[in-house]
């Protein structure tokens, strides 16, 4: 879908069956000024997606869910967090920790803006702070081969 519709994450995880035209192959969707935008999703991006809106049972106004069916949620009017029962939106860090995953999984080279490192073998699995590399104080830094060349 991100592929589809050019789309980021997070309008795509805020996407309503009301702003959905898959006989059209329409989707509007509201961007981070909050302003309503349009995009045309492809074919197979269309039927794969009825596909998977004819499997749900739910009655969620939006197109992507979570599977977690409780969550804490702050009342609005008491301030108390009280464990609620219902069907939420994917949340688009959700999708970015699944991503992340598979890709490390698939034996790829990930990138996290939130883990700040730049490859799956520095230490940070699925975000968080990276390790340092550990640097022997004994050793001295060997010459670099391209450092010894003389200019003419």
């Amino acid at each position: 879908m991100l592929f589809a519709t050019g789309c980021r994450l997070s309008e795509l995880c805020g996407l309503t069956h009301r702003w959905l035209n898959l006989k059209t192959r329409e989707v509007e969707v509201l961007d981070k000024r909050k302003k309503v935008r349009g995009s045309f999703l492809t074919a197979a991006a269309a039927e794969r997606l009825g596909w998977y809106l004819a499997t749900r049972k739910d009655s969620s106004p939006y197109v992507f869910v979570s599977r977690q069916g409780v969550r804490r949620v702050r009342d609005p009017r008491t301030g108390v967090r009280e464990i609620r029962k219902g069907v939420y939106r994917l949340a688009p860090r959700t999708v970015q920790a699944l991503v992340e995953h598979l890709g490390l999984r698939a034996g790829l080279r990930t990138t996290s803006r939130r883990s700040g490192s730049g490859t799956a073998g520095s230490g940070s699995s699925l975000g968080g702070r990276p390790q340092r590399a550990r640097v022997r104080r004994d050793s001295k830094p060997k010459a670099h081969a391209c450092t010894t060349h003389a200019i003419v």
